[in-house]
């Protein structure tokens, strides 16, 4: 765990000693407190025009915090790829690589580490974002446990994406080329259930709609805990983990 921890440690003073975690998480707020304005604007307005009585707490739920939750999941989608990307992408162009691998030090504790790094910047950016639930729960909403879920699902996600950051990102020495083919293979697993429904096989279909990240997040945002989607979100970042580990490990042969 020790050595875990240093290459924890090294990686989040990096992130925090330069500007790129303040002004990641300058813009993701901004943008995210954008999109909340607008969403609860749109169900006030609403709200004037309809009964208030026959909108409620759901109507609060569906028509904001639910599509608060989409909107601040895809920013994760475009945000992990930007953390990631330089995890082991930069360890190979400066030939730094070469020596943790050599050093008294496994290839797990080593993409551990930098997967750990990358979860607790993301993590971060999620917690300041706090402000905006609390918003809701103080507007009328007082079901916690569905906001408490729904946060859940989309620190699954960030799990997820930043497993996938960190493969890629063992896959050159190029930050731009591990950054694109990050997002390319987070959209894969993001678009994937909607061409589900294009699939005339039903087993075909049914396995795409389980690989998408976005089948198992609908979950999370109705307030509902799946095992089966807590068991995928975890093989998920198992699978990708491991495909760093045995990146690395190739380098010795």
């Amino acid at each position: 765990m020790k050595k875990i921890y240093s290459i924890w440690k090294r990686e989040i003073v990096f992130y925090f000693t330069s500007p790129l975690a303040y002004v990641l998480t300058a813009i993701f707020l901004l943008l995210l407190g954008l999109i909340f304005f607008n969403l609860f604007v749109n169900f006030v307005e609403n709200v004037q025009r309809l009964n208030p009585e026959s909108v409620g707490v759901a109507g609060l739920r569906d028509h904001v915090f639910t599509r608060f939750l989409g909107n601040m999941n895809f920013l994760f989608l475009l945000c992990a790829p930007l953390v990631t990307m330089r995890l082991l992408s930069e360890e190979q162009k400066q030939g730094t690589l070469s020596l943790l691998l050599n050093a008294p030090i496994s290839n797990w504790q080593i993409v551990l580490g930098k997967y750990f790094s990358a979860v607790s910047l993301l993590g971060f950016m999620l917690f300041c974002s706090v402000i905006f639930p609390i918003s809701i729960y103080l507007a009328g909403m007082r079901e916690v446990s569905v906001l408490v879920v729904g946060y859940l699902g989309v620190l699954f996600n960030i799990l997820a994406f930043a497993s996938i950051g960190v493969f890629s990102s063992s896959l050159s020495d190029n930050q731009l080329v591990s950054g694109v083919v990050s997002m390319v293979i987070v959209l894969f697993f993001w678009f994937i259930s909607w061409f589900s429904h294009s699939v005339d096989n039903m087993i075909l279909s049914q396995l795409m709609q389980y690989l998408s990240v976005l089948f198992h997040f609908d979950f999370f945002a109705r307030g509902l805990i799946s095992l089966t989607s807590v068991v995928y979100h975890l093989s998920f970042v198992f699978f990708f983990l491991f495909l760093s580990r045995e990146k690395l490990e190739a380098r010795y042969w």
